[in-house]
């Protein structure tokens, strides 16, 4: 679905505004699926660095998140079901009774850090090993956290702390490191150093503060279900998948009008938002084979009622 229906029109709005393409979007898919099958042949000198490139794809566009879920869900498949076992349940045990402790939950930061430290500055780029790894720690403890309640208490008791750690880690400390002192932080621009180590130990903190603070709202005021949750739930992947390819397509005919930044933004929020709505609701949501290719589970049919048995019948 991505590779040839969503990402086309990506590399489209590329190829005109930065590569000097002049044809239509039609002229331009020929030769677009031209190129796919060179792409998929030359992606593997790539993997050393990438390890996104381990799915044969060409270009990825937002979907290489995706890239790295599959990969990470095979990785560390043999891990979670270890976990599971009763060895496994005994060490998450463990795990929370330190995590249960005042200020617990941040202690997650030492592997997230110690990741970045060891292992960020042996690659370039933004997305790479080192960020498969720091993403696949994020996954782990995710599913871990669900396996005990403390974790979750102890989420809801440092919310607040998450959030000043959060915005004092992002707004005050990186900002000063990149903004005051000059530091590049694009992985491979900048030497093993000990600002490099203080960024990376910064940086580990605020972004695990941002994930405790998300939590605990989430654990403490979107603790139940509703039809809303639930229809909002089962739209999550195929509004992810759509949205940045509808947001381009909407940009590309709102940008050139003569209006302020605002009412652009504005526009192009609203219309994106009732068109990726629209779609997943009238194209997506209610056939099945269209659901498989958006990652959804088929739609059950109803069961059908039973008729009622008359008066007197054995039942």
């Amino acid at each position: 679905m991505g590779l040839f229906v969503l990402i086309p029109p990506q590399v489209y709005f590329e190829a005109v505004t930065n590569g000097g393409y002049t044809g239509t979007f039609w002229e331009f898919l020929p030769l677009y699926y031209s190129r796919i099958p060179a792409a998929l042949v030359d992606i593997f000198p790539y993997v050393l660095n990438d390890p996104a490139r381990l799915v044969p794809y060409g270009f990825p566009g937002h979907l290489w998140f995706l890239q790295y879920l599959f990969l990470i869900s095979l990785v560390t498949l043999p891990l979670l079901i270890y976990l599971k076992s009763e060895g496994g349940q005994r060490w998450i045990e463990r795990l929370a009774g330190w995590i249960d402790r005042r200020g617990g939950i941040f202690l997650i930061v030492i592997p997230l850090a110690l990741i970045l430290i060891c292992f960020r500055s042996l690659f370039s780029g933004g997305r790479t090993w080192a960020d498969l790894l720091w993403y696949a720690t994020f996954f782990v403890f995710g599913y871990i956290m669900v396996a005990d309640k403390r974790f979750t208490e102890s989420i809801k008791r440092s919310g607040w702390v998450g959030l000043t750690l959060w915005l004092v880690g992002f707004f005050g400390v990186l900002s000063i490191i990149v903004l005051v002192l000059d530091y590049d932080p694009m992985p491979g621009n900048e030497p093993f150093s000990l600002i490099f180590v203080f960024y990376q130990i910064a940086y580990s903190i605020a972004s695990w503060s941002a994930v405790v603070f998300i939590l605990s709202l989430g654990a403490k005021y979107l603790n139940f279900n509703n039809k809303v949750l639930a229809y909002a739930n089962e739209a999550v992947l195929p509004f992810y998948l759509l949205h940045q390819t509808v947001i381009l397509c909407v940009g590309w005919f709102v940008i050139p009008l003569e209006m302020g930044i605002l009412p652009k933004y504005l526009i192009i929020v609203v219309v994106s938002f009732a068109l990726i709505m629209g779609i997943y609701e009238l194209f997506i949501r209610r056939f099945n084979i269209v659901r498989f290719f958006f990652g959804m589970r088929p739609k059950k049919k109803p069961s059908p009622t039973p008729a009622p048995r008359p008066e007197g019948t054995a039942a």
